[in-house]
């Protein structure tokens, strides 16, 4: 399963960056969509195999008794940020890199557009970062699909072990 979403947020994120193409990873609905489902399916899987027990994640062991409480709920609500920031980060990382591109794209046919030899040279400039950028961008692509997966088997692993 975790293959499988690696394969298809890396196949998604290259998608994304071909010209006038639509990368399903670049929206924020996908990611959090992707990453809930996730986060419900781990909480379903820890549930199953250790019912009660699985309240355990959300009070550590060796706790005063009047720490439990807050405690508890720090730690709830750490759990329930697990899984909105796994989506969060993959839509983030790729939304602001397409804006870059975008920016730049757009100070770039200013400057080539121009007739001034200075703004030609900041048009020639800005090009010349689109290109680094997009090479940049090719990395990132890759990178997000293996932290996804990472944090999603981390996520997994959690819940079957109870560290």
């Amino acid at each position: 399963m975790v293959f499988i979403l690696f394969i298809y947020i890396l196949f998604s994120n290259f998608m994304g960056l071909i010209p006038y193409n639509f990368a399903t990873t670049s929206h924020l609905v996908s990611t959090l969509g992707m990453s809930s489902s996730i986060w419900f399916a781990v909480t379903i899987i820890g549930l199953v195999l250790h019912a009660l027990k699985f309240f355990a994640l959300f009070a550590p062991q060796g706790t005063p008794l009047l720490l439990v409480p807050l405690l508890a709920l720090i730690e709830l609500i750490s759990y329930i940020a697990k899984g909105l920031s796994l989506g969060i980060r993959l839509g983030a990382n790729l939304i602001s890199g397409h804006l870059l591109l975008l920016i730049l794209a757009g100070f770039g046919l200013l400057g080539l557009m121009a007739s001034l030899g200075i703004k030609l040279t900041g048009g020639l400039i800005a090009i010349g970062l689109i290109t680094a950028i997009s090479g940049l961008e090719l990395a990132i692509a890759g990178i997000q699909s293996y932290v996804f997966s990472i944090l999603t088997s981390s996520y997994v692993k959690d819940s079957v072990s109870l560290h």
